[in-house]
């Protein structure tokens, strides 16, 4: 599943770098506990997988299962609009390589615990 965002005026490739990492900490992270494919992380779909566009950038980290019902759906939407908020705002991050960790090595239990303090 690939998020497609836009930024009027643009962004520079610092600040999809930095976008990006919000992206992992409140959209990537949550979607752990949900979605149960560690082999398709272990290949693709690692933290902080993103393309440029013209528009601003496509965040590739989630798999398709997070498309598997409305709930989930819902959940990712939800979670972006948290992820644009905490960005615009620059509010404070876990450490970027510590998410980069849980997310590719599908640490659940950091996970959880991560989530609590967000």
């Amino acid at each position: 599943m690939h998020i497609h965002l836009g930024c009027d005026g643009g962004l520079s490739f610092d600040e999809i770098i930095n976008f990006v990492k919000y992206f992992d900490q409140y959209v990537v992270l949550p979607s752990l506990l949900y979605d149960p494919d560690t082999e398709r992380r272990s290949l693709y779909g690692k933290a902080g997988c993103f393309r440029r566009t013209v528009y601003g950038l496509e965040a590739r980290s989630l798999s398709s299962f997070m498309m598997s019902n409305d709930n989930l759906l819902s959940m990712v939407w939800d979670n972006t609009m948290n992820a644009i908020h905490h960005f615009e705002n620059q509010t404070p991050l876990i450490e970027p390589e510590l998410i980069q960790d849980v997310i590719n090595h599908s640490r659940f239990d950091v996970a959880k615990k991560l989530i609590q303090t967000l």
